[in-house]
């Protein structure tokens, strides 16, 4: 809701429409405080350190996938934060407009760390994110 008082706000009624038409919502994992409490105790959500090490693990993911946007996110109570990102600008987002959560919901813990659409305009999870549907076209 926050994300579209600030598209009104600039004056954005593309986006400020967009926002309010998506299915956003990614439902939240059971284990959900006892994963923010890990988070919070390691102390890297919002800071630059190390973020060279974490941009070379993005580059080299790309690459070996073949893939033009890679993130290497971190997900708190209400944001999602990008210690990576390739492909976009953005260092932050708010959790409910980006598509990283789905990972999150994973029921292997093997394929918890990592998410990967190939075509994320055809996967219903995804199909009408503002992050699909318009730019950056994921």
């Amino acid at each position: 809701m926050a994300l579209i008082r600030e598209a009104a706000f600039f004056n954005l009624p593309d986006l400020s429409s967009c926002l309010r038409e998506a299915n956003v919502g990614i439902p939240t994992p059971s284990n959900e405080e006892m994963r923010l409490a890990k988070l919070k105790s390691l102390r890297i959500v919002n800071k630059n350190e190390n973020d060279c090490h974490f941009l070379n693990i993005a580059r080299m993911v790309g690459a070996i996938l073949e893939m033009p946007v890679v993130f290497l996110s971190l997900i708190d109570s209400d944001r999602t934060w990008f210690k990576a990102c390739i492909g976009m600008k953005e260092n932050s987002m708010s959790r409910a407009s980006t598509i990283c959560a789905w990972s999150l919901l994973q029921t292997d813990p093997k394929k918890t760390s990592m998410l990967l659409f190939e075509d994320a305009s055809k996967d219903p999870r995804t199909a009408n994110n503002p992050l699909v549907t318009g730019s950056p076209n994921l």
